[in-house]
Order: C-alpha cells, then sequence, then structure tokens
C-alpha cells in the first residue's frame, strides 16, 4: 500500500520489540510477545491461540513454517465467497514475491529422531514428505522460536515488511488497541482506537483507503 502510494497507518495493541529484547525467557516472553499472555483460547476452552501482540504480529513469535495457500481453501473462498480469481495460477508469483522477500526456503538442519520417525513411517506408509519450507537466513537453530529471534535471523513482518512500509512513509502506532472501523457509504473512513492505558479515546483518521 505505502508503494502505491497510500497514506498508511499501522495500529498495534503491543509494543515494538527488537532482537535486544529477546532474552528466552518463556514467562518474559509469553506476557510481553502474546495476546492475553499466550492464554487465549477459543469460546469453549478447547483450542489456545497463539496470537502475537507485538509490532510483526504472530509472525515475530510463529515457528517459520511458512506455506502457500492449499488449493482446496483457495477452492472453499471462490466458492463460499465468490472471489473467483483467487487460483494457484493467478496467486503464484504473488507466492513467489513473497517467498523471495522472506527467504522461503527448505531446512537444512537434519531432522532430531522424532522427526525422523515420523518420515520413516510416512515412507513407510507411502506418506509424501518434506522438509518444512521456512522463512529464515542464516537460522542458528536455537529452539526458541516462539519467544522472538534474538539472532535476527527468522524474516518475520518485524524485520522485513513493517521497516519497508515505514522507509515508505508509514506510521507506527504501538500500545493502541483498534476498537472500530468507522464507515460512511460503504466505505472505512477511520478506525476509532485506544491506548492499552485507559486514557481517552482515538480517533486515527486513515487518509486513503482502497
Amino acid at each position: 500500500m505505502t508503494k502505491a502510494g497510500l497514506n498508511v497507518v499501522i495500529v498495534e495493541e503491543g509494543q515494538l520489540k527488537t532482537s535486544r529484547d529477546f532474552k528466552q525467557r518463556e514467562p518474559e516472553a509469553y506476557a510481553s510477545l502474546y495476546q492475553e499472555g499466550a492464554g487465549r483460547k477459543t469460546k469453549d476452552k478447547g483450542i489456545t491461540i497463539l496470537q502475537g501482540r507485538s509490532v510483526g504480529g504472530t509472525t515475530t513469535v510463529n515457528w517459520t513454517s511458512s506455506f502457500r495457500t492449499p488449493s482446496e481453501t483457495l477452492a472453499f473462498w471462490r466458492d463460499r465467497f465468490g472471489v473467483t480469481d483467487l487460483t494457484d495460477d493467478t496467486l503464484a508469483p504473488y507466492f513467489q514475491q513473497a517467498e523471495r522477500r522472506l527467504n522461503v526456503s527448505t531446512w537444512l538442519t537434519p531432522p532430531n529422531e522424532n522427526n525422523e520417525l515420523l518420515r520413516r513411517g510416512a515412507a513407510q506408509l507411502g506418506i509424501p514428505a518434506a522438509a518444512i519450507l521456512r522463512n529464515v537466513k542464516g537460522c542458528w537453530n536455537l529452539g526458541s522460536c516462539g519467544m522472538g529471534c534474538p539472532t535476527n535471523a527468522k524474516q518475520s513482518m518485524l524485520l522485513t515488511t513493517v521497516p519497508t512500509a515505514l522507509g515508505l512513509g508509514a506510521t507506527l502506532v504501538v500500545n493502541t488497541r483498534a476498537t472500530r472501523l468507522n464507515i460512511q457509504n460503504g466505505r472505512v473512513t477511520s478506525v476509532s482506537a485506544e491506548p492499552r492505558q485507559k486514557l481517552p479515546s482515538l480517533i486515527c483518521a486513515i487518509a486513503q483507503t482502497v
């Protein structure tokens, strides 16, 4: 959107963290990088939702597994929502662009015995299996991706897309919760937001929308 010349405001409920802040301490990481301290769950409490809450969102704390949207999912979206352009062929160049930008490639580290056992079992059952594609560059294989990458190997939005957007003029607002999209004549004209501290509500006007 910034490359298209739009005025962009990025609103993030959490804080701006960098690799210096990622100390690989679980209590500290969960409290500062996840929604509800990594305790967010579905309504029936059956599934934990590990949703990020910091600049870069969940890409800051995910485990870097990188997959293209499955064909079956695209087909469901076409049938359910009428978005007929969402096909493997039309999206392929955009997937390729993202994969280049995020350095998505095969994980070259040999699997541990747990995963090697899965690979051997899949082979015996005739199930295709391959190494996971990951968005990393120079990964140290510390095994603590979920607490933020202290070496900047993870090519998250914190390290890639957000800095690019800011360099092109986007504005970043942190520690601010978006609460409502205000719509006039079928178009979003502004977003209502409030600081995480209990201060008067803010209105962040969006200069242009698409």
